[in-house]
């Protein structure tokens, strides 16, 4: 079974929706458009490959939205 097929255990949910909601509230992310979904499926899809640590997840996840999702200005 592959990874993108795994079904997230509650506590994991948990664990990437407290990643996405620290991250999309930041007054730099752009929430137009289909961003906010696309970054969800980006931190679901770093969790599923490996970055299980919430801090971890954090800083990759992070550091990839500022690359994608900043407000320009």
């Amino acid at each position: 079974m592959s990874l993108s097929n795994t079904v997230l255990q509650p506590h994991e949910l948990a664990l990437v929706q407290r990643v996405f909601k620290e991250i999309v509230s930041q007054p730099w992310f752009n929430r137009a458009g289909d961003n906010e979904r696309n970054f969800a499926a980006f931190v679901v899809r770093a969790f599923q490959h490996g970055i299980m640590a919430e801090e971890a997840l954090s800083a990759h996840c992070g550091q990839a939205a500022k690359e994608r999702y900043a407000l320009s200005g």
